[in-house]
């Protein structure tokens, strides 16, 4: 058979079923000879983004009787051979119900997450809990403090290394795909389309935006005052009756405090550092200095800090964000927590219980001056 011209090799190129059965139609569009299809879409693929951040959740599902119990075990970690000091403690929390607790499935998840906050293992190995706000279910997040992607040493990656139990009538739901502490591929919302809300809707932000202060009057910077007085100075003796100093948020119709940084400084006399140090004293505190925050009804702990890496390595969001300058009359330290840095938003909604609290359990009196500060801006409902 000779070589085919153009025109006779289209003659014999058609596209049809196995037994030619049924043939696709060429049809003219605007002067365009197209295939006929069907233009209509049935499924539209969720884009994916990918979170740094191990974490996992469980939900309450009932919330029984009095003395029934919630387990909560993660295990720990050591897959870092070449630092064995940073091996992270494994978690085993349990919270017992209590009368006020029946039928209340939100208050219980509540109460888990913070049975979880106080855990001293839970805090060492930089996790934190919260219950996911804007949602009818109640349901319990933990997360990784720390971006650790794919087989990174803050992963919990072994099945069960996550296990929830329950005692009596208390149920709770935790699928496979939680039983792990990982960083994973989350779902992108996508937005209604305002024009058409029936569709399936338009790329968009879903959530909170952070607002930046438009003028220098919306700034803020505000020290912790002791309950009931003025004082803002934390060098006071807490050793017999804990000494509580407070931020909390404007009355209701006031603006609302949008906290970036928390801040810890102040001076003492030839500060040393190490763990058997606080400050310029040559041992450690022993019951320390508590910070927490309530949010949303619920209240989150900061580490404890008993000696003076506890401001450099515990408190602060990074080492940069640490310093010592010696100077003669007493050396001065600060210690920060960049919330920015860390992508975490802390706001004291006015009308709200929403606080920031540092309690005094030691006798400070020795160091020469300590200050806790928050800095951001104000912002209307």
């Amino acid at each position: 058979m000779g070589d085919l011209t153009h025109k006779q090799a289209a003659e014999f190129v058609k596209i049809a079923n196995e037994d030619e059965t049924r043939v696709v139609t060429v049809v003219n569009v605007a002067g365009q000879n197209r295939l006929a299809t069907d233009s209509n879409i049935s499924s539209v693929n969720v884009p994916l983004g990918k979170d740094p951040i191990p974490d996992c959740y469980f939900e309450v599902t009932q919330a029984g009787s009095a003395g029934d119990t919630i387990r909560v075990q993660i295990a720990g970690t050591s897959v870092d051979p070449t630092t064995p000091d940073r091996d992270l403690p494994a978690v085993d929390v349990t919270y017992t119900l209590i009368v006020a607790d029946e039928g209340d499935e939100h208050a219980l998840a509540h109460k888990v997450a913070q049975a979880l906050e106080a855990d001293v293992n839970f805090q060492n190995a930089f996790l934190e809990a919260d219950v996911i706000s804007g949602n009818q279910r109640p349901i319990v997040h933990i997360s990784s403090t720390e971006f650790s992607m794919n087989g990174e040493f803050h992963e919990r990656p072994n099945f069960g290394d996550v296990t929830v139990s329950v005692t009596g009538s208390t149920t709770v739901l935790i699928d496979d795909a939680n039983r792990v502490l990982v960083s994973r591929p989350k779902e992108v919302s996508l937005g209604r389309d305002p024009d058409n809300p029936h569709r399936l809707g338009v790329q968009a932000i879903s959530g909170t935006v952070r607002v930046r202060a438009e003028a220098v009057d919306q700034l803020f910077e505000e020290e912790a005052k002791e309950v009931g007085g003025s004082n803002t100075d934390l060098t006071i003796d807490g050793s017999g009756t804990p000494v509580v100093f407070e931020i909390t948020a404007n009355p209701a119709g006031g603006f609302n405090k949008v906290v970036e940084v928390l801040k810890l400084y102040g001076e003492d006399g030839n500060i040393k550092v190490g763990e058997s140090n606080f400050l310029g004293n040559n041992a450690p505190l022993s019951s320390g200095i508590l910070i927490e925050i309530t949010q949303n009804e619920s209240t989150t702990q900061f580490r404890n800090i008993q000696t003076t890496n506890d401001f450099l390595a515990r408190f602060s969001s990074s080492p940069s964000n640490s310093e010592i300058i010696g100077q003669s009359g007493g050396d001065y330290i600060v210690s920060t927590f960049d919330l920015v840095s860390r992508n975490t938003q802390l706001t004291l909604e006015n009308g709200t219980t929403d606080k920031i609290t540092v309690t005094i359990r030691d006798d400070l009196t020795a160091v020469n001056n300590l200050f806790f500060v928050a800095e951001g801006f104000l912002e209307e409902d």
